[in-house]
């Protein structure tokens, strides 16, 4: 039975379309955020702290140092006598930067102390250790 004013033209699928553009909006939203943060150079776990602070990362200077004794100088990874007289040439420009030093939670402290020293004698003036806050 057929009833009047009732026809099978006006009925379409529901389309897919919209459900596509919306997967593959998320897929590129998710594919830039990746790449805006590139790992780092060497591989570090710092130690853990409770304290905390305010960073201005981009007006700093960051020195990595792993567990064997590697440096890097802002993802740049240099021995101990090329990031001296960078850092000393980076402060020649611009004296107020500070210097922030990334150290693995494995490192020897007399090495960690004898860079500190010698970042002292290439004319750091504001150092900076970065630990990580415990995961309570």
């Amino acid at each position: 039975m057929k009833l009047r004013g009732v026809s099978d033209r006006g009925y379409k699928e529901p389309s897919i379309v919209p459900l596509v553009n919306i997967v593959f909006l998320l897929l590129i939203f998710f594919m830039l955020l990746g790449r805006i943060t590139s790992p780092e150079v060497l591989d570090i776990q710092p130690p853990a702290s409770a304290s905390g602070g305010q960073i201005d990362a981009h007006r700093d200077i960051l020195i990595l140092i792993s567990n064997d004794g590697r440096l890097a100088l802002n993802d740049d990874e240099m021995e101990q006598d090329l990031l001296l007289s960078a850092v000393t040439k980076l402060l020649d420009e611009e004296p107020a930067m500070r210097v922030r030093i990334k150290a693995d939670a494995g490192l020897d402290a007399v090495t960690l102390i004898r860079l500190m020293e010698h970042l002292k004698e290439a004319g750091v003036k504001r150092l900076l250790l970065l630990t990580e806050r415990p995961e309570l």
